[in-house]
Parts: structure tokens; sequence; C-alpha cells
């Protein structure tokens, strides 16, 4: 509920309640298959001492695991004989924040002043029924104070500097459940920022901009007290760099070029490793205080061919570099080559380079665009290819000026292909969607 009480050009002095809610449900039976017994697997072994042939396992798998879904009788029957159905819900998750706004604005002369004042108060509840009946819950509440103060000044016709400086507080996380969190977590801070815009000329500007960061630890963060260091972790806390050149080229405008760079230096960014242990004589898992430094670089070209043909090319890059503050040895059967490097695990569950071409038609009633993502330098651990080619397409006509006729084609080469990657289910689970096509109108009325 938003109540709007002065407006000045574009800026708008509010005050405002406001409520959300987000509840899920699950249910599972934890586990359907026949092989998950200790007999079962007995079987299998007895059945294949020496392995199977591709026919022997082939046939194997159509007898005791499950039919696809177009199978329905059969895979009814399958689910019965291995667990049955899942019944009513046995996790609930339910999360609502409750808050008050309260923002003002003024144009003074050459100052935009935005004040913005936001206080909340969340709750995070939870409650699961295991595999031998126990319920286990957690009740967790924490209230949130934050506050800003912005001021964009406009220096002649060409420069923008757009001071701000942030104030936060987060109460201590309180509640059943929380284990060694509760009554931890009260921080306080202030972040400024600074950026600022420059126009040398109708063609050129450049812009550049500095944001001091604090994420404060979360609930998973308090529990990690154990582990190698037995210490509890700090909030992360860092600094964002930004930076973007643009620049028009011709007589008529049609080409643009678009460069931006961004630098983020985390002096505490919480990592989670398995970490040696002089005392204990093994590798054990540990939440640590790191430093990191992440790096991405963008370039974009846009140019118009004719009055009705333009197109837009682009690079992506984007690297991690982690430091240790006081120095580990990771577990080398981690996974990964050099696995006592985190650089190369995270920098390896991503693909290292995205290239970016779309190609668009528009004559009065008819728009078509034709959209090309390559990525490349993909590691073999993560993905199943090292590189992938994904090709979309869409039309849209206007049939009259109400009604809008298209055609969306997705993945039209029909690659398999992933741009992430789940340590839990392996390399390639995370699939992305085959082709596939819709066809619809749009109504206006």
């Amino acid at each position: 509920m938003k109540f709007t009480f002065d407006r000045q050009g574009q800026m708008e002095s509010f005050a405002r309640l406001y409520r959300l809610d987000h509840r899920y449900e699950g249910r599972d039976t934890y586990t359907w298959s026949k092989l998950g017994s200790e007999a079962a697997r007995a079987a299998y072994a007895a059945a294949f001492p020496n392995g199977a042939t591709v026919e022997q396992f082939n046939a194997w798998v159509d007898s005791n695991l499950a039919p696809f879904p177009d199978r329905r009788d059969a895979l009814r029957q399958w689910i019965a004989e291995t667990g049955g159905m899942a019944g009513s819900p046995n996790r609930w998750y339910k999360e609502n924040k409750t808050g008050v706004e309260l923002q003002w604005t003024r144009q003074l002369d050459k100052h935009d002043i935005i004040a913005n004042i936001d206080y909340s108060r969340s709750n995070l509840n939870s409650r699961s029924i295991k595999r031998n009946g126990d319920v286990v819950s957690s009740d967790i509440r924490r209230n949130t104070l934050y506050a800003y103060l912005q001021d964009k000044i406009y220096i002649g016709n060409n420069v923008e500097l757009t001071p701000a400086l942030r104030y936060v507080h987060y109460s201590s996380i309180q509640g059943n459940g929380s284990g060694d969190s509760q009554g931890k977590g009260s921080v306080s801070a202030l972040t400024p920022s600074l950026h600022g815009q420059v126009k040398f000329n109708k063609k050129t500007s450049m812009y550049a901009g500095w944001t001091r960061i604090l994420r404060p630890l979360k609930t998973g963060d308090y529990s990690a007290t154990d582990g190698v260091f037995n210490t509890p972790l700090d909030d992360e806390r860092g600094d964002a760099f930004t930076w973007g050149l643009l620049h028009t080229f011709g007589k008529n405008n049609n080409t643009t070029v678009a460069v931006h760079y961004d630098y983020t230096r985390m002096k505490n960014a919480i990592a989670t490793l398995p970490i040696w242990n002089g005392r204990s004589g093994e590798f054990e898992k540990t939440a640590v205080n790191a430093k990191e430094n992440k790096q991405s670089f963008n370039i974009t070209v846009d140019h118009r061919l004719n009055e009705h043909v333009t197109m837009s090319a682009s690079y992506s890059h984007m690297k991690d570099k982690w430091l240790s503050k006081g120095g580990w040895i990771l577990d080398p059967n981690w996974g990964y080559s050099n696995s006592d490097d985190i650089n190369v695990a995270i920098n390896s569950l991503r693909p290292q380079n995205h290239y970016a071409l779309n190609i668009s038609y528009d004559n009065k009633r008819l728009y078509s665009g034709l959209l090309i993502n390559w990525y490349t330098g993909n590691s073999d651990y993560a993905f199943t290819h090292r590189r992938f080619l994904i090709v979309d397409w869409n039309l849209n006509y206007d049939v009259t000026k109400d009604l809008t006729a298209y055609i969306v084609v997705n993945n039209v080469l029909n690659r398999a292909y992933e741009t992430s990657y789940s340590a839990y289910n392996g390399r390639g689970s995370a699939a992305m969607p085959a082709r596939s096509f819709m066809i619809g109108a749009k109504y206006k009325f």
C-alpha cells in the first residue's frame, strides 16, 4: 500500500507499507529404485560378475529402473513396487517479511536529492519429516533497517556526479532451530558510493563508479565455527569498481561501441573448502574468510545496416581469483586438476567466453530476430562439450493494429548443452531444453 505525497520531475516522495509471503511444500518418498537395497545390488553383481554387455545392461534397465512417462501403466506399476506414490507433504518452508518505507525527494537547483529509509521484520519457518519419522523444525527471526541519502549533482551540461551514503543495521538472528546462530549476527555499517558520468561530445561519453560492499553473515555461516581454524567468520566486506565507455561512429551514427569493465575486491569472502588439518592429520570441510578478486569485461557493437536491418554483437568474460589469508592445502582428491588451487575450481564451473550475435529485421508489420550464442572455454570436468553454438529465432507479424501473430523457435540446431554445473548430480545433469516451438497470437483490447 503506497501513498505518494509529492512529485518533482521523475522523482517521487512516498510512504509505503508492504508484506511479502512465500510458502513452499514438498513431498517425497526419498527413493524410487530397485537397486537401492543391498539385496538388489548383490543380485546385480551376481548376475553380471564380469560386467554386463550393452544389450544386457539395457535389458536390465528396462526391467529395474523407471520407465519413461509415456508408458503410464508400466510407470505406475514400477512406482508401486518401489515405494509407492508420495503422500502428504513432508517438507514445509515459509518466509514472510513485513515493512514500512519512507522516501523523500527534492530538486534543488543542480541537485536531485533522494532520502530513503526502510524497516522490515523477517521470519523464516521450516519443518521436515525425516525417513525415521523425526521432525526437524526451525523458526528464525531477523529485523533490518536500511537508509540511504543520494545526491545527483549536475556540473555544467556534460558532467553528472552522484555521491551516496547507505546505512544498514541487521539485528541478531533469533529463534529456535538456528543452533549457534541464536543471539549472534547484529551488525551495523555505513557504506558509501560514488558514481559519475562525463559526456565529452555528442558521440562519446564515459562513466565510472565505486561502491563499498557489506554482506552480513547468513544463518548457515554461524555453524561453521569448527573445522581447521575453529574461529567464527567475519561479515563479507569489499569494494566494487565499474568503468565504461560509449562511442558512436559514422556520419549517420549507425555504429555504437560500448565497453564495460567491472572489478570486485572482497576482503572477507566466504568459501567452504576441504583444508588440511595438521592436528588431526586429515582434510576437513572448513568455512574460511578469504580474499577474492572478481573481474568481468564486456564489449558490445551495435550497427544499423539499413533502415530495416540492425545487428548487435557482444563478447563477455569473467574471472575469479581467490587468495588465501594464511595459506591452506586443499584435498587433492577434490576432483579438479591442480585441486590445491581454488582458482582452478571456481573458474571451471562456467563457460569462460560468451559471444552473442543478434540480427533483427523490422519492416512495417513484420519483425524477425535471429539470436546466436557461442560459449567457449568450457572445462571438461564440468561440461560435456568444450564449446557449443545455440541459435534461437522469432517472427512477429501485425495482422491488424490490435492483433499480432508470432512464432518462436528455441535451440534451432537442437544442440545438447549446459550453462551451469551441479556437483551433486554430476557433469551434464543441468541440461538445457532441446528444440522447442511456440506459435501464438496476442490481441489488445
